[in-house]
């Protein structure tokens, strides 16, 4: 048997929804802060490697010569 909700208990259900999604939209947030953070050390790990890299590399062409 299929019992129809009224107004009333639809309006509490779409509002406990939205105050479910608003709680785990903010751990998404906070879950992409992080994320982001450890990216960024991730970048400026690899880009000083990389210029660490070049470096090197030019001085053993400048040694060569």
């Amino acid at each position: 048997m299929n019992k129809s909700k009224t107004v009333v208990e639809l309006s509490s259900d779409l509002d406990a929804h939205e105050k479910i999604c608003c709680e785990r939209s903010k751990n998404i947030e906070l879950q992409f802060s992080g994320v982001n953070a450890r990216l960024k050390r991730l970048e400026v790990i690899l880009m000083t490697s990389t210029g660490a890299i070049i470096v090197m590399l030019l001085s053993l062409v400048i040694k060569g010569s």
